[in-house]
């Protein structure tokens, strides 16, 4: 999706006034949706690799990408204002 961003901010160069706005207005969200189809992908995904929705037999409880990066985040928040 990154390529098709890059070639409507080049196409809005050339445009003028409102078709320019519109073409920028379609790049911005061609970016969100790329960004919500990652997020999914996170939540969708075991830190593994595999699906989410694995059993536990492969040697650990299925945690998703998402899931342990709020958990990260969490606790590097957690350990700064402790140090406050």
């Amino acid at each position: 999706m990154n390529e098709l961003v890059k070639k409507l901010r080049s196409l809005a160069r050339y445009c003028e006034g409102r078709e320019a706005i519109l073409v920028n207005e379609a790049a911005d969200a061609v970016e969100r949706q790329a960004k919500h189809i990652d997020e999914l992908q996170a939540k969708l995904h075991c830190m593994c690799g595999s699906p989410v929705d694995h059993s536990p037999w492969e040697g650990h409880s299925p945690v998703s990408m998402f899931d342990h990066a709020v958990e990260q985040e969490v606790q590097r928040r957690i350990a700064v204002l402790s140090s406050q």
